[in-house]
């Protein structure tokens, strides 16, 4: 008899812990604190609260559950017709997953050519560096910096004369009519 009723507090004791597990008791006060309430709010008051956030929660769940029958399948939509009725909660949830897009696609912005993943050049912080490459693809020659060719003459340098002809420079001249001769 001893050992069962060992085993059901265990059990027991089990149970509260990973019930506590999921809880918000932790974070609640300091939310709590955030949207107005004293510092350190009262325990009663934080374990009110929990409870009527739990039912919140526990009350959208189903209306999502029951939408995910229709479709076959639990996901964000469910949870976007659960709360449509409401103006407010449903501009922040489509606010929050269009965010979550946007995110998605702001490191999603890069592009794998030969091998090589090259990111997209607004995240490119120094003018230097050409394409980011995964340390085990690193070489002597993606290290290397890239040769430039001799710049062009410029156009007011001479071209090369020989040494038995001499040239004369004339100046341009301005005719009347706007041409240069």
């Amino acid at each position: 008899m001893m050992d069962d009723a060992v085993l059901f507090c265990q059990h027991q004791d089990a149970q509260q812990k990973s019930s506590q597990a999921g809880s918000i008791a932790d974070s609640l006060p300091m939310m709590m604190y955030g949207f107005g309430d004293e510092q350190h709010p009262l325990p009663e008051t934080v374990a009110y609260m929990q409870e009527v956030v739990g039912e919140y929660v526990q009350y959208v769940t189903d209306k999502a559950c029951k939408a995910a029958e229709v479709k076959g399948k639990l996901d964000t939509e469910c949870f976007v017709l659960a709360v449509r009725n409401d103006k407010a909660k449903f501009k922040r949830v489509k606010e929050l997953l269009d965010m979550n897009v946007h995110i998605k696609n702001c490191t999603r912005q890069r592009y794998v050519d030969d091998n090589l993943t090259v990111y997209h050049p607004t995240f490119v912080t120094r003018p230097k560096v050409r394409a980011i490459v995964p340390l085990n693809r690193l070489s002597a020659t993606a290290l290397a910096e890239p040769s430039l060719p001799p710049p062009p003459p410029s156009p007011s340098a001479a071209p090369p004369v020989s040494s038995s002809a001499t040239l004369v420079a004339t100046p341009p001249v301005l005719q009347s009519d706007g041409t240069v001769r």
